[in-house]
């Protein structure tokens, strides 16, 4: 066996020790991951939109969602 084959054995072997401490925790982390992912989900949907084009010039600009932090990078030293 490879490298990978041992690790991924070795990462098998954890989870169903995990799963045998504590029946019913992989069903628990799969829902948790789900639902994280339908949140992350619904925030990119309300986030406006960020790159705009202006129709008459077909020139393209950026709006930021936040300030830019470039200054501040420095001031802490």
């Amino acid at each position: 066996m490879g490298k990978k084959e041992d690790l991924a054995a070795h990462i098998r072997a954890i989870k169903r020790a995990w799963e045998e401490m504590e029946p019913g925790r992989a069903e628990r982390a799969s829902l948790s991951r789900i639902r994280y992912l339908e949140q992350q989900a619904e925030k990119l949907e309300s986030k406006p939109e960020l790159d705009k084009t202006d129709k008459e010039t077909g020139t393209s600009t950026v709006e930021r969602s936040r300030p830019s932090t470039q200054g501040s990078l420095t001031q802490g030293k």
